[in-house]
């Protein structure tokens, strides 16, 4: 079988939202609308997202799909360059025929240097062939009326942005949205479609004073709020309180390590919390990933030792030694005759790194360094 790989252009749209309307319709035994639930990326006038796809042609009939979004990543004063792998369907009848490997091998050359990391979300044992393993943590937290219920309660409004006229307060919760500690770079006009994705309802939060205290991204069928942004982190337990009364149920959030007062407050009026991995990620350059979430879990955490460590991995293409300094965090790779202090194969890295579970230790205070927090928000 013959196979063209190519970046789709806007002419591909209908032929994508096809596949990939009848691939996750079959898959999940309900019908899907990828128009519908994915407005930002596959509205009438998405020409630039509907490019950032990869296709495989079959006699000119597109036969498989794979997104390849290059996004940045904004941590604290730190940039990761990222890419989201998504929207992966092979039509039925070419399954078994390599196509997925050839999409994700064209995605690789043509995206490696250019990105950070990837990262996608699916089976495992079906994306570690392609370098993608599990690891990272995110806080998945509950709460509660009854946990909130000596909470004062504030009578904030909550408005959706779908039946209400927002455009006035772009400005504002682009503001908010870019005064959190980390947070994906969206263009102004891609904020709300961003919040709407897979159903979700896009709420702006007014305080008693009519003015503008926050957003939030609510999932009612899950009862959860996959994003969120408070100008004052610490009203938290005041606007959860008062949307728990709206709508007369508990609810959940998803958030990470970077910016630990957040999390710390989060937890501490939180009924309950699990922590589990994000995503699969795939590491393209070890140097800025580590250096980043070092540098951060240096900030966060007061007082973590200096020191160095040199890495020994068949992962990578040479020792990596990486060195806090406490103001600083450098990390590089040296020459094969490096010595090093701890040898790590395969995946077994990248759960040393960035694992919720480790199987390897060091054996003095350099182990406080990790795991290093490692996330990217699910509405990338």
């Amino acid at each position: 079988m013959s196979i063209d790989i190519r970046w789709l252009t806007y002419d591909d749209r209908d032929f994508a939202l096809s596949l990939l309307n009848s691939t996750f319709s079959a898959a999940n035994e309900r019908f899907e609308d990828f128009q519908n639930t994915f407005p930002r990326i596959f509205s009438a006038n998405a020409e630039k997202t509907i490019s950032q796809h990869v296709g495989a042609f079959e006699n000119g009939k597109l036969i498989g799909i794979s997104a390849a979004y290059i996004l940045n990543y904004h941590i604290g004063n730190d940039t990761l360059r990222i890419c989201a792998n998504g929207n992966i369907a092979v039509s039925r009848s070419a399954r078994g025929k390599g196509v997925m490997s050839a999409m994700f091998e064209k995605i690789a050359n043509d995206t490696s240097d250019k990105c950070d990391i990837s990262y996608l979300h699916g089976k495992k044992a079906r994306y570690r062939l392609f370098g993608y393993e599990e690891c990272g943590a995110q806080y998945n937290i509950s709460f509660t009326r009854h946990m909130l219920k000596d909470t004062a309660f504030v009578q904030y409004t909550f408005s959706d942005m779908h039946s209400n006229s927002y455009e006035q307060y772009t400005d504002e919760l682009m503001a908010i949205y870019e005064s959190k500690f980390d947070y994906i770079e969206r263009a102004k006009d891609e904020l709300v479609p961003a919040l709407t994705s897979c159903g979700r309802i896009p709420i702006c939060i007014f305080d008693e004073q009519g003015k503008i205290c926050g957003y939030i991204s609510y999932d009612s069928q899950n009862e959860s709020i996959e994003e969120f942004g408070f100008k004052n982190y610490l009203d938290a337990d005041k606007i959860l309180k008062s949307f728990m009364t709206l709508i007369q149920t508990d609810i959940s959030v998803r958030v990470c390590e970077y910016d630990k007062a957040l999390l710390d407050h989060l937890i501490d009026i939180s009924e309950s919390y699990t922590v589990s991995a994000p995503a699969l990620f795939k590491i393209n350059n070890f140097e800025n990933v580590i250096r980043i979430c070092l540098k951060n879990k240096t900030e966060q955490i007061k007082n973590l030792p200096c020191g160095s460590l040199c890495i020994k991995s068949d992962m990578l293409k040479s020792p990596l030694k990486i060195e806090n300094n406490k103001d600083t965090v450098s990390v590089e790779f040296k020459p094969d005759t490096e010595k090093c202090d701890i040898e790590l194969n395969g995946y077994e890295l990248h759960r040393f790194l960035f694992g919720i579970h480790r199987q390897k230790y060091i054996g003095d205070e350099r182990d406080l360094w990790f795991p290093l927090p490692l996330y990217i928000p699910y509405l990338s």
